[in-house]
């Protein structure tokens, strides 16, 4: 083992745990996830469609709803997995909903409306990262004016911090040395 890995899984007690190491690595994991988890958050929440940023309870990966053709509808519906009420289990489209009941479609026989109680549904889901999050800003706006204009005033604010500051050593009767002037 080389001296790096040696030194940081060194422990108190020797070969055995004591509860100082126990101690130190739970806090260090905790704080490791106070530290980062935010970030983790963030990216993976830049993946998500703003549905799935607004679904509660949130989820850390970029869910949506599949969505199927239904004859005779001129949306995609979105699928729900739907026990009915003889236990039985099966993938049904949702057609619309009022209230807490759900009028749901069989994707392959449309003809036939089906009430579901919402909670006895679950949608059918899949991992999609929606990476138009990162394409729609350049196409929406103009990001090189803004880009132009933040190089500007960080350009000005530079050049201005260095006049206030370099021109002090110009005037050395402005300066402070420490003791009073009369």
């Amino acid at each position: 083992m080389s001296n790096i890995a040696q030194f940081m899984l060194r422990r108190r007690g020797g070969k055995a745990w004591h509860w100082t190491d126990i101690f130190s690595w739970a806090w260090l994991l905790g704080g490791f996830i106070i530290m980062f988890g935010p970030a983790v958050w963030l990216t993976a929440s830049s993946f998500k469609t703003p549905a799935a940023l607004a679904e509660f309870p949130p989820t850390l990966l970029p869910y949506v709803t599949e969505k199927v053709d239904v004859p005779g509808y001129e949306k995609q519906l979105p699928l729900y997995t739907v026990t009915l009420e003889n236990g039985e289990q099966t993938i049904l489209a949702e057609v619309r909903r009022i209230g807490i009941v759900a009028q749901m479609v069989d994707p392959e026989a449309p003809g036939e409306v089906i009430k579901v109680n919402i909670k006895d549904r679950k949608p059918v889901r899949k991992i999609s990262f929606a990476l138009n999050n990162f394409v729609e800003p350049f196409v929406r706006f103009d990001f090189f004016l803004y880009l132009g204009n933040s190089v500007f005033v960080t350009f000005m604010a530079t050049i201005i911090t260095l006049v206030v500051i370099y021109g002090n050593n110009y005037y050395p009767c402005c300066q402070f040395h420490g003791r009073i002037r009369p």
